[in-house]
């Protein structure tokens, strides 16, 4: 039995056993941990079979584990792969074809609703076909650069000669495999956040800047848009909160880096009735809320294979309890921006639509940002402003 022949059946036992309930990015982690006898290449094959059958695999209808990661891999390799050559040596030919051409070997047997067979409606600016073949490409990895800090940092990546892809003045793309561990300046110079994540400040641009002395980040996770918020109004107050005291920590640790103080720093379960403190009062919230993920799930594809429609159903309720919760913290003229990773019109366009109607707000603009052409996630925002209490 070839390696690779062993690579393959040591993947479908690691298939076979995950359920989803963790990513799978630290099931890996847990489990090479355990077989000290596994080098980097073993495992970096393993992931590597492994995440392609998330990609893929369940287009390929009828198939067995094994059959569903051979094409997988075949499919979706830009050069010839060991796996393939050594276990399917009659599909060596066809790589140098383009993926189409490689599809049509399995057009009998190839469902790309198979993917994704929920009947969801998507937001408006993206098509299910052409998410769907998003699903098939690992995103890049980007960064932006910060107010000032444009030059110094491009020098820096300038001298590492990294492969890098220019998006704009302020936002660079790299190959998803780079390791930017080397290049300094992290939070103090640039970010490392999505270009979608990004685009969010242009929702920000359409509030006054002498509107805003004081704003909370209410979701704040690791904090990439309370930092954008900063650097779109510095003079700001900044308030931060998470449900999660160890992602606090994190996000503490990244604000020092980037040299931002905070007026307060709370951990608060957003869901629950009356656990935001009475003196909360702000110019600007931003909610970037929980939600499916589903503007992500290219990063992440075993979440789309364990994806239910009752998850979805769950984080609909989640927002609305959120939205419901936070609207009186927000000053009459204030501003609301609600964000999400999805792509689902439930979590987004109609969430909106129906919290406006009746919470005193009117919508200023929303929009889904498509980062697909980018090769970068896909995340939905709506800025809204309070017209009475």
């Amino acid at each position: 039995m070839s390696r690779y022949h062993a690579y393959l059946k040591k993947a479908v036992t690691y298939l076979e056993n995950y359920k989803g309930e963790q990513p799978f990015s630290i099931y890996c982690k847990q489990l090479f941990a355990a077989d000290r006898k596994m080098g980097s290449t073993d495992r970096r094959l393993i992931r590597h079979y492994c995440y392609s059958y998330f990609r893929v695999g369940a287009a390929f209808v009828n198939y067995s584990i094994e059959e569903k990661i051979l094409a997988s891999v075949f499919l979706l390799s830009n050069s010839p792969d060991p796996l393939v050559t050594s276990l399917k040596p009659d599909w060596s030919p066809f790589f140098s074809e383009d993926m189409e051409v490689r599809m049509r070997l399995f057009s009998a047997t190839f469902n790309w609703r198979a993917l994704f067979p929920y009947e969801l409606t998507l937001s408006s600016n993206i098509e299910l076909n052409d998410w769907l073949r998003s699903q098939l490409i690992q995103p890049d990895v980007f960064i932006r650069l910060r107010p000032g800090k444009e030059k110094i940092a491009k020098e820096h990546i300038g001298k590492l000669k990294l492969p890098v892809h220019s998006i704009s003045p302020t936002c660079i793309s790299f190959p998803a495999a780079v390791n930017l561990d080397l290049l300094p300046g992290l939070n103090r110079d640039y970010v490392v956040q999505d270009y979608s994540s990004q685009q969010i400040d242009q929702l920000l641009q359409l509030v006054p800047a002498d509107a805003i002395s004081s704003c909370w980040d209410c979701c704040a996770a690791s904090g990439g848009k309370s930092i954008l918020i900063k650097d779109r109004f510095p003079a700001a107050q900044l308030t931060v909160s998470d449900i999660r005291a160890s992602i606090l920590n994190q996000l503490k640790n990244r604000l020092r880096d980037a040299a931002i103080a905070t007026h307060r720093i709370e951990q608060l379960d957003l869901e629950q009735k009356g656990t935001i403190p009475s003196s909360f009062l702000f110019d600007l919230v931003v909610a970037d809320v929980p939600c499916t993920g589903s503007g992500t799930w290219g990063r992440t594809p075993e979440e789309r294979v364990y994806f239910t429609s009752d998850q979805l159903e769950q984080y609909v309720a989640k927002q609305k309890k959120i939205l419901s919760h936070i609207t009186t913290t927000i000053k009459p003229g204030g501003y609301l921006l609600y964000c999400t990773c999805s792509v689902f019109e439930k979590e987004n366009e109609q969430q909106i639509t129906d919290f406006a109607t009746s919470s005193g707000f009117k919508i200023v603009k929303m929009q889904l940002f498509n980062g697909m052409p980018q090769k970068a996630d896909s995340l939905f925002g709506a800025l809204l402003q309070k017209i009475s209490n």
